[in-house]
């Protein structure tokens, strides 16, 4: 229904009761009167004597600050035929401030301009300071918040949220968090922000957001009819706590792997070259993308990702190289050490495995010069030989004398 069509004091009373009852105005563009009841001119601070029914008037108990803005708010209504909806701060003549909404309709009249304002005011001074004192709760809590309005815009942001996002509100009130933040776009934030919205559900989520923030966030979004409010802590020194406790517990389980294998290599049920295989599966991906052990010297420009030199007892057995993908970083001090420990505990069982076979084959040759075949018995006037059997040789390994046993040879 048209304004125009209703008289003009239904039509206040429509909008007063809107309002709840809170006082009405009737502004004449013709006559430039400005009427109000008694509620409004009481919320202004005049008394209904003092009170001149102009725009001057109304002016003269805005906050200079605010009268730009209101101005401009009323000519748009006047100029559209539209709607006023405004939000200003009234100077007491007491020196109190008082928060108002106004809000109103134009109406029109028969060439279709504008010819009235009508509205009504009401007080929100009480609304305002409670959001003042959760904004200065807001403002001191150690966790980083924001709220988004419908329109996924930034509508509040803290002081903490500035600082762990690397912006300043100003350049972040109004601003869509898609554009601002676009490689939140297609990632967990994403999804969990657009289901809250959709489901009125609150949401509690961790999510890493890539350099230039290069961090790891603990988010609580909750839904409500103005948008969405999310709290979220900076969790990247926590997860990365709870990472390294994952990883060393994988490397020693790695370190366990590769003692097992070399055990049942020393225990004969495992040949030396399936004891490296077993070696180089361990170590993936604890270590590295991929491994390779070989055995032997190391060539002196051996660079393959890291190398791990395999040296027991001052003599180099072979290598152990771990080669790691460009999407991981380099090794640090841990992985290190992990690969040193597996590489020297290989080496060690490889070296051991090369001297008891260096030790059994000295025994074979000792066994054997023991058994040659004595020579014949004299006959009568032959020269008499006497037939003293080989001393044995000290072993230059063991520095001991072996028995006629292989088993002998044995020194662990």
């Amino acid at each position: 229904m048209e304004g125009r069509d209703l008289p003009m004091t239904a039509l206040v009373q429509e909008l007063a009761a809107e309002a709840a009852g809170i006082g009405s105005f009737d502004w004449d563009l013709a006559s430039g009167r400005l009427v109000w009841d008694d509620r409004l001119v009481e919320m202004f601070g005049y008394e209904r004597g003092s009170f001149g029914e102009s725009l001057a008037d109304f002016n003269a108990r805005l906050h200079p600050d605010d009268v730009p803005r209101v101005a401009d708010a009323l000519q748009q209504t006047i100029d559209t035929v539209g709607v006023l909806d405004v939000e200003y701060r009234v100077q007491l003549p007491d020196g109190r401030t008082r928060w108002v909404v106004g809000r109103g309709r134009a109406v029109a009249d028969e060439t279709g301009r504008t010819a009235r304002v009508l509205g009504v005011a009401y007080d929100t001074t009480r609304e305002r300071d409670a959001e003042a004192r959760v904004s200065r709760v807001l403002e001191s809590m150690s966790a980083a918040f924001f709220s988004l309005d419908a329109d996924w815009r930034f509508s509040y942001v803290n002081a903490e949220a500035e600082r762990v996002l690397g912006r300043g509100r100003d350049e972040m009130l109004g601003g869509v968090v898609w554009e601002l933040f676009p490689l939140a776009v297609g990632s967990d934030f994403e999804l969990h922000y657009r289901r809250a919205a959709e489901t009125g559900q609150p949401v509690v989520f961790d999510a890493y957001y890539p350099p230039p923030l290069d961090a790891w966030f603990e988010v609580r979004a909750w839904p409500g009819p103005d948008g969405l409010s999310v709290y979220f802590l900076d969790v990247t020194e926590r997860r990365r706590a709870q990472d390294q406790v994952v990883r060393s517990a994988a490397r020693l389980a790695m370190i366990a792997e590769v003692t097992s294998g070399f055990g049942a290599m020393l225990a004969g049920d495992l040949t030396p070259a399936l004891a490296l295989d077993q070696l180089a599966r361990a170590v993936v991906p604890v270590l590295g993308d991929s491994a390779t052990c070989t055995t032997g010297e190391v060539p002196a420009d051996a660079v393959s990702g890291v190398t791990f030199p395999l040296v027991a007892r001052g003599r180099s057995v072979g290598a152990l190289s771990v080669h790691r993908g460009a999407d991981r970083p380099p090794m640090d001090d841990e992985d290190l050490a992990a690969g040193r420990e597996v590489a020297d505990r290989a080496a060690l069982a490889l070296d051991s495995v090369r001297l008891y076979e260096q030790q059994r084959r000295i025994a074979e040759e000792l066994q054997l010069s023991l058994l040659t075949a004595p020579p014949a018995t004299p006959g009568p006037g032959s020269p008499s030989v006497t037939c003293r059997p080989r001393r044995p040789r000290r072993s230059a390994v063991t520095g001991t004398t072996p028995s006629a046993s292989p088993t002998a040879a044995r020194w662990w």
